[in-house]
Protein backbone atom coordinates (compact mmCIF):
# COMPACT_ATOMS: atom_id res chain seq x y z
CA UNK A 1 0.00 0.00 0.00
CA UNK A 2 0.90 3.52 -0.32
CA UNK A 3 -0.87 6.56 1.18
CA UNK A 4 -0.66 9.75 -0.30
CA UNK A 5 -0.11 12.86 2.32
CA UNK A 6 -2.53 14.97 3.30
CA UNK A 7 -3.02 17.83 1.09
CA UNK A 8 -3.88 21.43 2.43
CA UNK A 9 -3.09 23.13 -0.72
CA UNK A 10 -5.42 25.98 0.31
CA UNK A 11 -2.98 27.10 3.39
CA UNK A 12 -4.91 26.97 6.30
CA UNK A 13 -3.08 27.35 9.29
CA UNK A 14 -4.07 25.45 12.88
CA UNK A 15 -3.00 28.28 14.70
CA UNK A 16 -6.18 30.28 14.12
CA UNK A 17 -7.79 28.28 16.72
CA UNK A 18 -5.21 26.87 18.52
CA UNK A 19 -6.18 28.91 21.38
CA UNK A 20 -9.13 27.89 24.03
CA UNK A 21 -10.65 31.78 24.15
CA UNK A 22 -9.42 34.82 22.40
CA UNK A 23 -9.63 38.35 23.69
CA UNK A 24 -9.14 40.29 20.53
CA UNK A 25 -11.22 39.28 16.99
CA UNK A 26 -9.01 37.17 14.67
CA UNK A 27 -8.74 39.91 11.31
CA UNK A 28 -8.43 37.98 8.10
CA UNK A 29 -7.61 41.48 6.19
CA UNK A 30 -10.36 41.08 3.94
CA UNK A 31 -13.19 38.87 2.20
CA UNK A 32 -11.47 35.90 -0.23
CA UNK A 33 -11.56 32.98 -1.33
CA UNK A 34 -8.63 30.59 -1.74
CA UNK A 35 -8.32 27.95 -4.17
CA UNK A 36 -6.04 24.64 -5.29
CA UNK A 37 -6.20 22.10 -8.23
CA UNK A 38 -4.11 18.78 -7.84
CA UNK A 39 -4.28 16.30 -10.65
CA UNK A 40 -2.07 13.25 -9.81
CA UNK A 41 -0.95 11.34 -12.27
CA UNK A 42 -0.96 7.36 -11.33
CA UNK A 43 2.08 5.15 -12.97
CA UNK A 44 0.99 1.58 -14.25
CA UNK A 45 2.50 -0.18 -11.10
CA UNK A 46 -0.24 1.50 -8.85
CA UNK A 47 -3.91 1.75 -8.56
CA UNK A 48 -6.39 3.51 -6.58
CA UNK A 49 -7.61 1.40 -3.54
CA UNK A 50 -9.48 4.57 -1.35
CA UNK A 51 -10.37 8.14 -2.24
CA UNK A 52 -11.83 9.84 0.43
CA UNK A 53 -15.40 11.30 -0.27
CA UNK A 54 -15.93 15.29 -1.27
CA UNK A 55 -17.12 17.60 1.60
CA UNK A 56 -18.84 20.60 1.84
CA UNK A 57 -18.64 22.60 4.95
CA UNK A 58 -21.12 26.27 4.98
CA UNK A 59 -20.97 28.32 8.14
CA UNK A 60 -21.39 32.62 8.08
CA UNK A 61 -17.71 32.53 8.08
CA UNK A 62 -16.44 30.57 5.74
CA UNK A 63 -17.35 27.85 3.43
CA UNK A 64 -14.93 24.95 2.50
CA UNK A 65 -15.33 22.48 -0.43
CA UNK A 66 -12.94 19.58 -1.54
CA UNK A 67 -14.20 17.41 -4.45
CA UNK A 68 -11.68 13.90 -4.73
CA UNK A 69 -12.38 12.22 -7.94
CA UNK A 70 -10.44 9.15 -10.18
CA UNK A 71 -10.80 9.02 -14.07
CA UNK A 72 -9.55 5.37 -14.93
CA UNK A 73 -9.45 6.52 -18.57
CA UNK A 74 -6.37 8.61 -17.70
CA UNK A 75 -5.29 7.10 -14.55
CA UNK A 76 -5.32 10.37 -12.86
CA UNK A 77 -6.89 11.76 -9.46
CA UNK A 78 -8.00 15.03 -9.20
CA UNK A 79 -8.53 17.05 -5.88
CA UNK A 80 -9.77 20.54 -5.81
CA UNK A 81 -10.17 22.15 -2.74
CA UNK A 82 -11.82 25.80 -1.77
CA UNK A 83 -11.87 27.94 0.62
CA UNK A 84 -14.20 31.13 1.33
CA UNK A 85 -13.41 33.70 3.98
CA UNK A 86 -16.93 35.12 3.83
CA UNK A 87 -16.85 37.67 6.95
CA UNK A 88 -13.57 40.00 7.57
CA UNK A 89 -13.86 39.30 11.64
CA UNK A 90 -14.38 36.93 14.12
CA UNK A 91 -15.19 38.41 17.16
CA UNK A 92 -14.51 36.80 20.71
CA UNK A 93 -17.86 36.07 21.31
CA UNK A 94 -18.43 34.05 18.13
CA UNK A 95 -14.80 32.27 18.32
CA UNK A 96 -15.82 28.61 20.21
CA UNK A 97 -18.71 28.03 17.20
CA UNK A 98 -16.04 29.25 14.24
CA UNK A 99 -13.14 27.04 15.99
CA UNK A 100 -15.63 24.15 16.31
CA UNK A 101 -16.55 24.23 11.98
CA UNK A 102 -12.75 24.91 11.43
CA UNK A 103 -11.70 21.77 13.51
CA UNK A 104 -14.00 20.00 11.38
CA UNK A 105 -12.03 21.28 7.92
CA UNK A 106 -8.70 20.45 9.24
CA UNK A 107 -9.92 16.78 9.92
CA UNK A 108 -11.02 16.51 6.62
CA UNK A 109 -7.98 18.29 5.09
CA UNK A 110 -5.73 14.94 6.54
CA UNK A 111 -7.63 12.64 4.69
CA UNK A 112 -5.61 10.26 3.07
CA UNK A 113 -5.88 8.76 -0.74
CA UNK A 114 -4.11 5.01 -0.65
CA UNK A 115 -3.23 3.46 -3.69
CA UNK A 116 -2.66 0.19 -3.96
CA UNK A 117 0.49 -1.84 -6.30
CA UNK A 118 -0.77 -3.46 -8.88
CA UNK A 119 0.33 -7.31 -9.07
CA UNK A 120 2.55 -7.93 -12.00
CA UNK A 121 -0.11 -10.53 -14.15
CA UNK A 122 -2.98 -7.74 -13.09
CA UNK A 123 -0.57 -5.23 -14.81
CA UNK A 124 -0.38 -7.47 -18.19
CA UNK A 125 -4.03 -8.30 -18.26
CA UNK A 126 -4.99 -4.62 -17.96
CA UNK A 127 -2.61 -4.10 -21.51
CA UNK A 128 -5.11 -6.34 -23.64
Amino acid sequence: LRILPAFNEIGLDYSLIAKEERIYPIDFKGIFTKEAEIVIKLPSNLKLKYLPSSAKIETEWFSFFSNYSFKKKEDAIRLRQSFTIKKRFVFPQEYREFSSHLKEVFYLLRHNIILEKVDDEEEEEEKF
